[in-house]
């Protein structure tokens, strides 16, 4: 069996899939602070002084102690309890690895934006049409935080904005391209527009956001001055060395259901963008795809000073083959309606051959 290269989802390093280290299933009397993670979480600004269970690096035991299935080291037992311990470190953070890590490709799927910008209720809004196509959504953690979002959503009830660093949400994607069956890993992160305020705080980022393979940037029309104050921070650490964002991106104006009375120019531009239902995995179709970006570029941003300085900062650090502009709605005023939520994150994966997709 093939196994691919781990990245971890917390400090983005990439390593070996049988390079990883365990956790020791039991407290012990010599149980300490694990510097690993101290001095990782220190590099963040953020103190660390938990006692945890101690870890162990399988490169220090001898085989009889390591338990491999289909060439995978899934195990080993401490040497000093006896016990068996299933849970996967990264080597370099300690960080816990996410279920069946390494056995399948990973893409990291970004959402960013500006506070209240809707990247939580975006994502409960895209796993729910997700359901509607033929792709396999199937939750790899045990965090069903978008989950329990739906459920919120669907009963007319507010979801918690992000207020802290989340992530990933993990979730096992199986989809068909020309009859065949492609299976990866969907890392999911909602970082919270705080967090790109300043350059320090980016710059710790860093590497989060250079390893993401696809990136959904929800832009508020309501505060598109936001929107550009946390891309322009983004754009600035890429700009050194004449840099260019190694990812999909997908800009996103997100909330157009409040755009009809405080837009209306707007709102008659989208209505007449051409909406796709991707249900039973209709293909992604690449020339309408382009037909809306355009439409948006000629119709919404050129019209608007402020969305025209964003567009001109995303062309500075995007290939154009690489960005696409799209209109979203997540709520029907109080109520869950997705409309297109679907579309970019298709369009993202299908770039990467993970979705059909056809140019007339």
């Amino acid at each position: 069996m093939v196994y691919h290269d781990i990245i971890c989802p917390v400090c983005f390093k990439s390593f070996k899939a049988n390079n990883v280290v365990f956790r020791a299933s039991k407290m012990r009397e010599t149980s300490k602070v694990d510097l690993y993670i101290r001095n990782f979480q220190r590099q963040l600004g953020n103190d660390y002084s938990e006692y945890t269970k101690d870890f162990l690096d399988p490169a220090l035991l001898s085989p009889n102690y390591k338990r491999y299935q289909n060439g995978k080291l899934e195990a080993i037992i401490d040497p000093e309890t006896g016990e068996r311990t299933t849970e996967r470190l990264c080597p370099y953070c300690h960080a816990k690895l996410y279920e069946n890590a390494g056995s399948r490709h990973a893409e990291i799927c970004s959402v960013i934006g500006f506070t209240e910008s809707g990247k939580t209720v975006y994502l409960a809004a895209l796993k729910k049409q997700l359901e509607k196509t033929n792709i396999g959504m199937i939750n790899g953690s045990n965090d069903h935080t978008i989950e329990e979002n739906i459920q919120l959503l669907e009963a007319g009830k507010k979801v918690s904005s992000t207020t802290d660093y989340s992530g990933p949400y993990v979730y096992h994607m199986t989809s068909y391209v020309d009859q065949k069956e492609i299976k990866n890993t969907v890392l999911f992160y909602d970082i919270p527009g705080e967090r790109f305020k300043n350059y320090d705080e980016i710059r710790k980022r860093a590497a989060f956001i250079e390893k993401s393979n696809a990136c959904i940037f929800l832009v508020d029309m309501k505060n598109v001055e936001g929107a550009m104050q946390v891309f322009n921070n983004i754009a600035t650490n890429y700009l050194e060395g004449g840099k260019k964002l190694n990812m999909d991106l997908c800009m996103v104006l997100s909330k157009s259901d409040q755009l009809e009375k405080e837009f209306p120019s707007v709102f008659e531009a989208l209505a007449l963008q051409i909406e796709t239902n991707y249900v039973n995995g209709k293909p992604i179709n690449y020339s309408e795809i382009d037909y809306n970006s355009n439409y948006i570029r000629r119709n919404i941003i050129e019209k608007d000073t402020t969305l025209n300085s964003l567009a001109v900062a995303v062309d500075a650090v995007v290939k154009e083959e690489r960005c696409r502009w799209f209109t979203v709605r997540s709520m029907n005023g109080e109520i869950f309606s997705p409309k297109n939520c679907v579309q970019p994150f298709l369009w993202a994966m299908a770039k990467k051959g993970y979705y059909p997709s056809e140019t007339d």
